[in-house]
């Protein structure tokens, strides 16, 4: 039988020991030593000078003094002498300096192993699935000194690595890496049914709101949906189903389901980028086309030219190259209105700057165009070209020898003043006649025509006859049948054609 126990090395007491009191006390010291073991330090490596009785330290790999020699064991003072105790794997110590719990693993005392516990509970219980679990009022994690950072890490990107937040265990709010890798915020009413609230996808930092988002009124100044280099630049609600746009912190547009209100000048592609641009859906600016300006609008190169964009051109009498003039009008100055009623049909109206020209109209189909023709008033001077009249509609004047109408189409009427004649007492046969007199007209007739004239008599019973006719002149005279003296009066018209 061995004289000390297996694990504490507490001496026996032996058969027939004399002074069995000397033994029993030096078990019980040790107990006193070892038992409930407290020491005033872990690693002791001086020996202090004035120890306690009772006190013990555990000892360091390379003590000094006294303790030299005695490393890793454990010094206890009784008052008079070091004992000196070898620690046995496991046996548990509580050290005074560090205000810890160690361990005695064989070479070195080691902190309590708190990696890769089964679970820990803080006033409640952990289970499989909580493995850390927490009852209180708050939960704190500090700083070190620095920063600070909570990790939640997943193993794929097909799990979930998330914060829930739940009302009596049924969740109201989740947020973190659900089944993804994108960032998001879902909500529920019950626990079952979830909406997403809000989505930042992983590869471009892009942030969507699934279900929309409420944002309040903002003004121009502070808009309600601004940015972070431009706070004061973004949308506000400036009415009642009115949206508004503002720009630093100015108001530049307003949309509502009626109208919208532009407060600055149009830029861009949505506007015709030349004076001509006729691409389709593009706002016109002021003087494209030639109208809005005082400037001179764009010059047409060739009247002919079957591509010109509706709108008003300027025709110049150098620069307009080619096509047909109105007939009898040499290049000038002059604009021109284009209208169209579709790609291959479309009207030119030609104003000259000289308004004595008159204005001119023709159109264009299918590649063939009509003779200009002039807007000319109704009443005024007449003229032709070459047959084709370039005037007004009638011309009607007189002068000493009567008075006159021109048209268009050529006719002409001349009415003579009145005319008295002399002693009509010339025997004519059985009936009587005067001296003939001669009525110039006044406007001649063209030449070659044969003007057809007719008198009537005023104040006595009898006709007039003419004679001798000329496009300038007639030779007219009374007839009656009685003779009489003269002082009759009559009127001579000549009908004909001035062209």
């Amino acid at each position: 039988m061995p004289n000390t126990s297996p694990n504490l090395a507490l001496p026996y007491l032996l058969p027939s020991q004399a002074q069995k009191h000397v033994t029993h006390n030096e078990a019980l010291a040790r107990l006193d030593q070892i038992v409930q073991l407290v020491v005033q330090g872990f690693d002791g490596l001086i020996p202090p000078a004035s120890p306690g009785v009772g006190e013990i330290h555990a000892l360091g790999a390379a003590p000094e003094g006294v303790w030299t020699g005695q490393g890793g064991r454990l010094a206890a003072w009784d008052g008079t002498t070091w004992a000196f105790v070898p620690p046995r794997d496991g046996w548990r110590a509580w050290g005074r300096t560090e205000g810890e719990l160690r361990i005695w693993r064989g070479t070195a005392w080691e902190r309590l192993p708190l990696d890769n516990l089964a679970g820990l509970g803080v006033n409640t219980t952990h289970d499989a699935t909580n493995r850390l679990a927490v009852a209180a009022a708050a939960t704190l994690l500090t700083h070190a000194g620095a920063g600070h950072q909570v990790k939640v890490n997943k193993a794929a990107s097909g799990d979930t690595a998330s914060l829930l937040f739940q009302d009596n265990w049924s969740g109201r709010a989740e947020m973190g890496l659900v089944g993804g890798d994108d960032f998001s915020v879902k909500v529920s009413p019950d626990g079952l049914t979830w909406s997403e609230a809000l989505l930042a996808d992983h590869a471009t930092g892009r942030v969507s709101l699934p279900a929309g988002a409420v944002l309040g009124d903002g003004a121009a100044a502070t808009p309600a949906l601004g940015f972070g280099a431009a706070p004061t630049t973004g949308l506000f609600r400036s009415a009642t189903g009115q949206i508004g746009f503002a720009v630093a912190g100015i108001a530049r547009a307003l949309m509502g389901g009626s109208a919208f209100q532009l407060d600055l000048p149009l830029t861009g592609t949505a506007i015709t980028q030349s004076a001509t641009d006729a691409t389709a859906g593009r706002l016109m600016r002021t003087g494209d086309f030639g109208t809005g300006t005082v400037g001179a609008p764009t010059v047409a190169a060739n009247l002919d030219d079957g591509t010109l964009a509706s709108g008003l051109y300027l025709l110049h009498p150098t620069n307009t190259t080619a096509g047909t003039w109105p007939p009898g009008m040499a290049a000038t100055y002059a604009t021109l209105d284009v209208q169209r009623i579709s790609t291959v049909a479309f009207v030119e109206t030609l104003t000259p700057l000289v308004t004595s020209k008159g204005r001119w109209t023709r159109s264009y189909n299918s590649g063939g165009w009509t003779a200009w023709v002039q807007d000319t008033p109704v009443v005024g001077a007449v003229s032709q070209s070459s047959g084709v009249p370039t005037g007004a509609v009638i011309e009607r004047a007189s002068n000493a020898n009567g008075e006159y109408a021109r048209f268009a189409d050529g006719t002409q009427i001349c009415i003579s003043p009145g005319l008295t004649s002399g002693a009509v007492n010339v025997a004519s046969g059985a009936l009587y006649t005067c001296n003939f007199s001669v009525w110039s007209f006044p406007a001649a007739f063209v030449t070659g025509s044969y003007p057809v004239v007719h008198g009537e008599c005023k104040n006595s019973v009898g006709w007039v006859v003419t004679n001798t006719h000329s496009t300038t002149s007639v030779s007219a005279g009374l007839m009656r049948t009685a003779s009489a003296a003269g002082g009759f009066d009559y009127i001579l018209t000549a009908i004909g054609r001035w062209f």
